[in-house]
């Protein structure tokens, strides 16, 4: 046995299938993200649930996921001008 770390040289080749995984299959890939996220939250009683959120985020955008139509993203807020409850 040799005391170097063993080196993963074939990682990319295993990083490149998930990302086709996830994009051919976008929900079952989210599916599995937010299992992990409320495994995370669970354990760390929702402590760090922002950034458990932030980090999942991370991973679609990784992922090369699309937009997430359940949780979009927040939008500019709108001119108080034209806003006619103003």
């Amino acid at each position: 046995m040799s005391d170097q770390p063993q080196q993963f040289g074939n990682a990319g080749e295993y990083v490149d299938k998930a990302k086709d995984y996830a994009q051919q299959n976008p929900e079952h890939a989210r599916s599995f993200i937010d299992k992990v996220e409320d495994f995370v939250d669970e354990k760390t009683g929702g402590k760090y649930s922002a950034q458990v959120d932030q980090a999942g985020d991370w991973v679609e955008g990784q992922l090369g996921l699309p937009n997430n139509t359940n949780n979009p993203a927040p939008t500019e807020p709108a001119d108080p001008e034209a806003d006619p409850r103003v």
